[in-house]
């Protein structure tokens, strides 16, 4: 019986020890969790036909943290566009087939465009 009773004590303080190292070792709910590898492409990527790009005049930090506003110029009528967008946006791998990412929702993210003035008359002597 006392050999018994010693095998229950003995369980009982490894479980014990079990129980504290696992809450003493968790993980941390804060750290990042690693980041899925992409898989490899099978084949080429598709190339995209280019498009025209609109010049970037000016870029200025945004009001919120890790934000930035762009001011761009359309180099074909010149119209003028402040982008305020995030300065890091996750997507997806880009897809074997097109190319192409797919971005997530992002909470921050705006466009503004004017025209751009008429051109002035040239002054009377």
């Amino acid at each position: 019986m006392r050999k018994y009773l010693q095998l229950i004590a003995v369980a009982l303080v490894a479980a014990a020890i079990a129980a504290g190292a696992v809450w003493y070792f968790k993980p941390d709910p804060q750290a990042p969790a690693p980041a899925p590898r992409a898989p490899e492409p099978v084949g080429p990527m598709p190339t995209h036909a280019p498009l025209p790009r609109m010049q970037v005049i000016a870029q200025y930090g945004g009001p919120l943290q890790d934000t930035l506003i762009q001011r761009l110029r359309d180099p074909l009528d010149g119209t003028t566009c402040y982008l305020y967008l995030p300065i890091a946006v996750h997507h997806t791998p880009p897809v074997p087939e097109t190319g192409y990412v797919e971005y997530g929702a992002n909470v921050v993210g705006s466009i503004s465009c004017f025209a751009a003035p008429p051109p002035r008359a040239p002054a009377k002597p």
